[in-house]
């Protein structure tokens, strides 16, 4: 369950220069943010791109763009509005990238950070952002 205490929640996957995307397209992809996603949250609504690279067998934890789940993914870095919490999943590398999200410059602060394992990238970082002037 989501236990981030938030109206909305934005995943979004980052590079070390805060690459979102190159030519509209992810920068990468790691099958244990997907993992750690669905682990987190009962359902998560995504973008129709992003519902095409999720496994057959954890699709039915996600919604394209149904408006009614806790928080929503995007690996090409879109952030839902109204969202209170931000959870960037970095790569821990540098890819070729043409749109950029620093989150610290869109008013997010920085409330947390955890490393994982993935499964193509030896270290993920879980980054938790909330708003800056948010009261919760």
């Amino acid at each position: 369950m989501n236990d981030y205490n938030s109206n909305m929640t934005s995943l979004i996957a980052l590079d070390d220069d805060n690459g979102k995307s190159f030519l509209g397209k992810r920068l990468s992809s790691d099958r244990e943010i997907i993992n750690k996603i669905v682990t987190m949250f009962p359902e998560t609504d995504t973008d129709e791109r992003s519902y095409s690279h999720i496994r057959e067998e954890q699709k039915m934890k996600f919604r394209i763009r149904s408006g009614e789940c806790p928080a929503f993914w995007s690996e090409t870095g879109e952030i839902q509005k109204p969202s209170d919490t931000l959870i960037v999943f970095r790569w821990n590398r540098r890819y070729a990238a043409d749109e950029y999200y620093n989150p610290a410059e869109h008013g997010w602060e920085l409330v947390s950070a955890e490393d994982f394992p993935g499964h193509s990238h030896e270290k993920i970082t879980m980054e938790t952002y909330r708003k800056s002037n948010s009261t919760i």
